[in-house]
């Protein structure tokens, strides 16, 4: 549904939701908190499915397009929250932020902004787009450091293979301790 953009694309996530038996979501645009989206699915959805609000950032740690997902609590004033980001975050704390082509944050802001809105962080990891493992590669001990200490502040890791999560459980967990 993310390429579809038609007047009944909301209707349409929702029910396959529903229909696929998942009862929580985050709707995590990029660079920003899309309120009056969240309110419309929250509307729709009703009390069948959970939705988070949240926003995925492009940071500068050790690469040149690792991706953060930040999620809020459902029960956060979500038209606060995102009017509190845009303030906060793209106004203030954005970096090249002329153009949605260049923007990005710094690492250490995202991770404070997050942890200041009682939220979470999820990073796409193993062989993901724009995850932890293709952009901080295990080439030096510099990298592998960097990439404990991106390990050690994300709440969640995001994987799209099996074979991801059995590399993680066997050589990352046992280093930065357990994390959905």
């Amino acid at each position: 549904y993310d390429a579809y953009k038609g007047p009944d694309a909301d209707n349409l996530l929702c029910k396959a939701l529903i229909d696929n038996e998942i009862a929580a979501v985050a709707i995590t645009d990029h660079f920003l908190i899309d309120s009056e989206r969240i309110k419309k699915l929250r509307k729709i959805a009703g009390v069948e499915i959970t939705i988070f609000p949240g926003v995925e950032l492009r940071v500068d740690k050790a690469t040149d397009n690792l991706h953060v997902i930040m999620i809020f609590s459902e029960q956060k004033d979500v038209d606060a929250l995102a009017n509190d980001f845009e303030v906060v975050m793209r106004n203030r704390n954005a970096k090249a932020s002329k153009d949605n082509k260049t923007i990005y944050w710094d690492f250490t802001d995202v991770v404070d902004y997050a942890k200041a809105q009682n939220g979470i962080i999820s990073l796409h990891t193993g062989k993901k787009t724009s995850g932890l493992d293709r952009c901080v590669t295990n080439s030096t001990p510099f990298k592998m450091a960097v990439k404990e200490e991106i390990a050690s502040v994300t709440d969640i890791f995001e994987m799209g293979q099996k074979c991801d999560i059995d590399n993680y459980l066997q050589h990352v967990i046992p280093t930065i301790g357990s994390k959905p």
